[in-house]
């Protein structure tokens, strides 16, 4: 009797438990869904990044469960007829099945999202570097003509130089509108305008300075 009322007791949590977690992985399969998109604005993408890392922690509290339902599973098992254990080696497969798909759709979304924010941030990064060579180079092409030969030789060896740097930020140039246009097809325009009007003045401003040099 003992025996008969602890396999009832395991069978009906093990139902209950697997209902539970079965439902909470179709939920967040759902809501997945918000994750496909053409393009969308870069606050919710970001904000997307969060959003998988707080549904990652929500499996790892719910690991438990899920390593719970994987026991009892093996424990019915070893006492079930036939057609007992096909329903619960079926139902551990689907769980298992489910809870593995959304976790690696989870890591997918994210690896995506997070490449968009580098993408992006590196752009910035890259952005402010040139504009502070520009900085420096408008710099010493401000300052007076030298009235003196040495001064003069050393002024043109600057130039020189400065043109050897245009000629070697050439590659950044190209890297910032390749990925411009890489961005473009994944961010929304309200974002890509402001990105595109910060390189076309940078470009500007480094075509002026190349030419004053």
């Amino acid at each position: 009797k003992a025996e008969i009322e602890e396999a009832t007791k395991q069978w009906q949590q093990f139902n209950a438990l697997s209902q539970q977690l079965s439902q909470w992985l179709k939920d967040k399969e759902n809501f997945l869904t918000a994750f496909e998109f053409d393009s969308n604005s870069l606050h919710t993408i970001r904000s997307f990044i969060e959003k998988v890392q707080d549904i990652k922690q929500e499996f790892k509290l719910n690991e438990s469960m899920f390593k719970k339902i994987q026991e009892l599973g093996n424990t019915l098992l070893k006492h079930a007829d036939d057609k007992a254990a096909t329903e619960i080696k079926d139902t551990l497969s689907s769980i298992q099945r489910d809870w593995y798909k959304v976790l690696r759709a989870l890591d997918d979304s994210r690896l995506q999202f997070e490449k968009i924010d580098h993408q992006w941030t590196d752009c910035e990064s890259e952005i402010e570097d040139m504009i502070g060579k520009l900085k420096d180079i408008r710099s010493i092409l401000s300052a007076d003509i030298p009235t003196t030969y040495d001064a003069l030789q050393l002024d043109m060896s600057r130039c020189r130089d400065i043109e050897n740097d245009f000629t070697k930020s050439e590659d950044k140039k190209q890297r910032l509108l390749v990925a411009e246009k890489q961005l473009g097809r994944v961010v929304q325009t309200s974002d890509m305008n402001l990105l595109h009007q910060r390189i076309q003045l940078l470009n500007k401003q480094r075509e002026e300075l190349q030419h004053q040099t």
